[in-house]
C-alpha cells in the first residue's frame, strides 16, 4: 500500500515527515514524503534554520509523482503542516488528481494551525482556508483541541464540547472527526475522542510532563496506518494512543528532548507484527 504525505521535514528530531514516515514504513507502507519545510530543527529548539518550500516547487514534485504513476496507486494522502496559503492551494490540487486516478484514496488531513501554549503559529489565511476548502474535501480530519475551536468557533475545554464540534465538522464533508488532547476534568488524563455520525469513541493517557515535539505527528501516522490495514477506526484510535502513550512515557523518564518514535514504534509491534492496543470506550 502506498501513502503521499505532505508535511515539514526535521534533520534532528521527530516532527512532521520525521515524525510520520519510518512508523508506516515500519508498518508496512511504502510512503512518498513531500516536505512543505526543510529545516535543522523544530524551530521552538532553537533560531530558525531552513527553509518552506515553494508551491512552484511542491507543484513540481507532485506532477512528478504522478507521471511517475504513484496517483493512481495511491490508498491515501496525508497533510500536515503546510506553512502557507499557497501550500493549501497545491494539496487541494493534488487531492483532486489523485482522486481522479485513485477512486478508493482517503485524504486524511491534519490541520496544522496551532496550540493552547503557542496560539496560531502558521499563516494567518490558513484558519479559513482549512474551514472553507480542505476540510469539506478531507476523509478524515485528526485536530487537536485547540485546533478543533479554530475549524469549528466552539470552545473545546471537555469530552461533551469536542463530540459536539467534532460533529459540527462532520457535516462539511468528513466522514470521522478525531480530536486529540482533550482535557477530562480530573486533570490527569486528556482523550482522544473519534466521532463518528453513530458514535464516539474515547481512548485516555494519563498527563506526562515532557516538552517533546511531535505527538501529533505521530499519532497521525499510526492511526492512518492501522486503520488502512485493520478498517477499523476504533482500533486504530487505541493503538494510536498507545504509540504515544509508549513516546511520551519513554521521553519523560530518559530526559530526551525529542520524541523516541523509532524506539516507540518498535515497542508497540510485536514479532508476530501485532500492535499494542490501549483500551478505548464508548462516549
Amino acid at each position: 500500500m502506498s501513502i503521499i504525505s505532505l508535511q515539514s521535514h526535521v534533520a534532528a528530531g521527530h516532527v512532521g515527515n520525521s515524525a510520520a514516515v519510518y512508523p508506516l514504513q515500519r508498518m508496512g507502507y511504502d510512503v512518498c514524503p513531500v516536505y512543505t519545510a526543510a529545516l535543522a530543527h523544530h524551530p521552538k529548539r532553537g533560531e530558525f534554520h531552513g527553509a518552506l518550500t515553494g508551491p512552484d516547487t511542491l507543484t513540481t514534485i507532485f506532477h512528478g509523482l504522478r507521471a511517475h504513476g504513484i496517483f493512481n496507486r495511491c490508498d491515501a494522502l496525508l497533510s500536515g503542516y503546510l506553512g502557507n496559503a499557497a501550500s493549501a492551494e497545491v494539496l487541494l490540487e493534488a487531492w483532486q488528481a489523485i482522486r481522479y486516478e485513485s477512486a478508493q484514496s482517503i485524504f486524511c488531513c491534519m490541520p496544522v494551525i496551532g496550540d493552547r501554549q503557542e496560539g496560531i503559529y502558521v499563516d494567518a489565511a490558513l484558519p479559513d482556508i482549512f474551514k472553507n476548502s480542505l476540510v469539506p474535501a478531507a476523509t478524515i480530519i485528526i485536530a487537536n483541541a485547540f485546533e478543533l475551536e479554530q475549524l469549528s468557533g466552539i470552545p473545546v475545554n471537555d469530552l461533551a464540547a469536542a463530540t459536539y464540534a467534532g460533529n459540527k465538522i462532520l457535516k462539511a464533508g468528513p466522514s470521522i472527526v478525531i480530536a486529540t488532547s482533550v482535557p477530562e476534568e480530573s486533570n490527569q488524563n486528556l482523550a482522544n475522542v473519534l466521532i463518528q455520525q453513530d458514535r464516539v469513541i474515547v481512548s485516555r493517557t494519563r498527563i506526562v510532563e515532557t516538552t517533546v515535539k511531535g505527538t501529533g505527528d505521530f499519532f497521525c501516522a499510526v492511526w492512518l496506518g492501522q486503520y488502512l490495514a485493520l478498517l477499523d477506526p476504533t482500533l486504530a484510535l487505541g493503538s494510536a494512543n498507545a504509540a504515544v502513550r509508549v513516546a511520551v512515557n519513554l521521553a519523560s523518564h530518559e530526559n530526551l528532548l525529542d520524541l523516541p518514535v523509532v524506539k516507540a514504534i518498535n515497542y508497540c509491534i510485536d514479532r508476530d507484527d501485532q500492535f499494542l492496543i490501549d483500551p478505548i470506550s464508548i462516549l
